[in-house]
């Protein structure tokens, strides 16, 4: 059985959506967008920059992290979750 993209699964799960939703799916997708031709340095400056400012960001912990990558993780190639864990273990040193 082949993998799913997250693009997939996410586009299986938008036909069942409300309204309400929808629109918190189509905020994420702008606020994520921003991000995608950033390179991996400049990703984790930006996060080390929200580490520092967020509360939110700065209370995720190394079990959160584990979590996100075990969820992430499934839906990725080899190279993706080489470069997910590089960047978590980069986080659980800050």
């Amino acid at each position: 059985m082949a993998k799913k993209s997250l693009k997939d699964i996410m586009n299986e799960k938008k036909q069942n959506l409300s309204s309400q939703e929808q629109d918190q799916l189509n905020r994420m997708k702008n606020r994520v967008g921003k991000y995608q031709n950033y390179s991996e340095d400049q990703l984790m400056n930006e996060i080390n920059n929200m580490r520092k400012t967020s509360k939110a960001v700065k209370n995720i912990d190394d079990n959160k992290l584990n979590d996100f990558k075990n969820f992430l993780s499934p839906m990725l190639d080899n190279q993706q979750k080489q470069r997910l864990n590089s960047i978590i273990n980069q986080l659980k040193k800050k």
